[in-house]
């Protein structure tokens, strides 16, 4: 029975380490493509690049998510989140945009209208 375990806890440690090595592609130039996509940023609203073409999270130091990514040409799926901040802590909300990204362009993920009352995350992709 230990004989028939074994392979399948080395092929789900591969499965899950190659996952990984995927997400952190999307974080670097030129690994999963060259075109940049920026989350928005101001005032009291920010988005943040949660996982691109259901890769994992894209975590970046101590375990934050970031608002920059890496993509390649085609379709592109998002997951994101709007945080909208208060004096008195924050919001989140998840989102999803898909888009057709072009090579030698880069692209900003905005809120769209900024509404925390309503309590969504819609967003678009502007820029090209």
């Amino acid at each position: 029975m230990l004989q028939r375990i074994q392979p399948l806890i080395v092929l789900s440690i591969l499965a899950a380490t190659l996952a990984h090595s995927q997400a952190i592609d999307y974080l670097k130039k030129g690994s999963a493509g060259d075109i940049r996509v920026m989350g928005e940023k101001r005032d009291n609203v920010e988005v943040l690049i949660r996982t691109v073409n259901d890769s994992d999270v894209l975590w970046t130091r101590g375990y934050n998510i970031g608002r920059k990514a890496w993509v390649g040409p085609g379709e592109n799926k998002l997951s994101v989140m709007c945080v909208f901040k208060f004096d008195w802590g924050e919001k989140s909300f998840p989102g999803e945009v898909d888009f057709l990204a072009e090579q030698g362009k880069q692209y900003q993920i905005v809120i769209d209208p900024p509404s925390v009352e309503r309590q969504e995350c819609n967003v678009q992709v502007a820029g090209g």
